[in-house]
């Protein structure tokens, strides 16, 4: 899973992805590994990416859960 539409909205809203992975407690390793689909995310960085992004509830799928 390649999360490009993530990658989007982390640059649309003036993030680098390691800044971006400092807001959500992920090293700059850790948020790579994530956005290459190697390690899956976890529920509570996915709550918190939400927040951070202004994803709202009925998009979330659109970001993480879609091919």
């Amino acid at each position: 899973m390649v999360y490009s539409k993530l990658r989007g909205r982390i640059k649309e809203i003036g993030l680098t992805e390691t800044e971006f992975g400092e807001k959500i407690n992920l090293s700059k390793s850790a948020i790579s590994q994530r956005l290459n689909g190697k390690t899956p995310w976890k529920v509570d960085e996915i709550e918190k990416s939400c927040k951070i992004l202004g994803i709202n509830g009925t998009d979330v799928s659109l970001y993480f859960f879609k091919n």
